[in-house]
């Protein structure tokens, strides 16, 4: 496995800051060496590169503003559990109105 090191320097209202962090949260690794020198080519050393910071903390920086593959996986599977929690409810609770009715009905 190859992991790149990046380290890039950046300012924000005058004052320097230093990070190596690539994506955030993530660890970038390759399984090839050839991958992992191709993904250094974007970054030349001394080289211009945009940098995306939080305005509230500009010490928190990343190089690339992606979120993971297996973050949008975990966001889709959370909307699709709560989708069939709320079908489950609402099936559950129609069927529950409908049987209390039905025996409000007979017993007049």
């Amino acid at each position: 496995m190859y992991a790149p090191e990046v380290e890039y320097q950046y300012s924000v209202d005058d004052k320097a800051h230093t990070s190596s962090v690539i994506r955030a949260e993530i660890l970038v690794h390759f399984d090839d060496e050839a991958e992992a020198r191709g993904f250094l080519g974007r970054y030349p050393p001394g080289g211009q590169v945009l940098v995306y910071y939080d305005p509230n903390e500009p010490e928190e920086s990343v190089l690339e503003a992606k979120a993971a593959p297996l973050l949008h996986f975990v966001t889709v599977l959370g909307a699709l559990l709560c989708c069939f929690a709320l079908i489950t409810y609402y099936s559950y609770y129609r069927g529950f109105k409908s049987n209390r009715n039905a025996r409000n009905v007979n017993a007049t």
